[in-house]
């Protein structure tokens, strides 16, 4: 039961509840003028004629000369104002019940008289259950709730619009540089953004909008602590969606800085490359030039010794007159190379091709001997067959 206003309850009827402070000329005027209106002509009796309706406007102060646009046509014609005479925004409607006539408060005069009968009589709400929490909750609650409903109705299609056209681009342009980092595609330091939680260094000179209205890490998100936008971001929405193409093209232009940026390492990156590929071309064949030298002169030195083992010219493919030459002096140049031992029938084969003037002969044969020997011929140790054979025909001749 509320107690702290004052209030007493007899047989479930209030007989006594707090009013409104009687000093203040603001305050006096609501009592004379809400009394005018009332059936009793006793403030005491006449304040409880009225009750709160639930019902609520919005009209901004810059724009209280258009009052009819926004207010129902019940409140055409009056004034942009509290029954107090104070300029107001919010528009608050009571209602006499006794009279059924309606008038506009300010929220400072939604007094606790006309929210216990609104609770009683709206709600339900048993009056001996209504406490001084309770009608500061629906105080609290129900103005807000009335004010989102009002915002919703005449702003909603407008910031739905609006706000999903600007917010991609938000938290492109609302945002601000938090340190730097080394950037491997540009090759420099470039500033690490981050969303601008309040205008300074913003590079759309604001906070971001995504950041005030709905950002899951921001506590103090309007979606839910107002349930809608205040001025300044409804403002900024505003401005937002009205120079996106301006920001697009400021965005566009340091996104095409970046890209030229980017192609010319990529530029210098590719003429390194080649350079490395052409220096590990020019290597490669340097090696392999010092490689065929070394085996060269190894081949060389190889072919020099063996050749004076075998007491005969140094030789070489060149030295044959046609391809079975060529292939036998290959074949003959490899074993001399990797120091084979050449048979006799090799040996003879390879200085008929290289010595072709040389006189070439083979021993003679162990008939040939034995025959001079039984003509009575003594026969050299290193006769050859065709000396054996002369002397053969000179035995014979004596």
């Amino acid at each position: 039961m509320v107690d702290d206003f004052n209030t007493r309850y007899i047989d479930g009827e209030e007989k006594q509840i707090i009013s409104v402070n009687e000093s203040g000329a603001l305050n006096k005027a609501l009592i004379s003028r809400l009394t005018a209106k009332s059936v009793s002509n006793e403030w005491d009796e006449a304040k409880h004629e009225w009750r709160a309706t639930g019902r609520v406007w919005y009209v901004p102060l810059r724009l209280s000369q258009m009052a009819e646009n926004y207010l129902p046509e019940i409140h055409h014609g009056h004034p942009s104002e509290c029954v107090c005479g104070h300029a107001i925004a919010w528009h608050f409607e009571v209602e006499n019940t006794e009279n059924e006539i309606k008038e506009i408060l300010g929220s400072e005069h939604i007094t606790n008289w006309m929210i216990i009968r609104h609770l009683k009589e709206n709600k339900g709400i048993p009056a001996d259950a209504i406490t001084e929490e309770l009608i500061v909750e629906w105080m609290k609650e129900s103005v807000k709730t009335m004010k989102q409903d009002w915002w919703w109705k005449e702003n909603g299609e407008d910031w739905e619009e609006m706000f999903n056209e600007v917010k991609e681009l938000d938290v492109r342009i609302n945002v601000r540089s938090k340190g730097k980092y080394f950037d491997l595609s540009t090759k420099r330091y470039e500033p690490h953004m981050t969303i601008a939680k309040t205008k300074s260094g913003s590079l759309g000179k604001m906070s971001s909008v995504v950041w005030r209205w709905n950002h899951p890490n921001n506590p103090k998100r309007q979606i839910e602590t107002r349930g809608y936008p205040n001025e300044q971001l409804w403002r900024d929405v505003q401005l937002l969606f009205a120079k996106s193409q301006k920001f697009e093209r400021l965005l566009d232009t340091k996104k095409e800085e970046v890209e030229q940026r980017k192609d010319y390492i990529r530029e210098q990156n590719q003429s390194s490359d080649l350079l490395a590929e052409k220096r590990r071309e020019q290597l490669k064949i340097e090696a392999n030039k010092i490689r065929t030298e070394t085996k060269n002169s190894y081949d060389d030195s190889a072919m020099a010794e063996a050749c004076a083992y075998y007491d005969i010219p140094v030789f070489s493919v060149e030295d044959s007159s046609n391809a079975w030459e060529k292939k036998f002096l290959n074949d003959m140049s490899n074993r001399v190379i990797n120091r084979k031992t050449l048979s006799v029938n090799q040996l003879n084969a390879l200085l008929k091709i290289i010595m072709p003037n040389a006189v070439q002969e083979t021993p003679a044969s162990s008939k040939q001997i034995n025959y001079i020997k039984k003509l009575g011929g003594e026969p050299p140790e290193d006769i050859t067959k065709t000396r054996a054979s002369e002397m053969i025909t000179e035995l014979l001749r004596d």
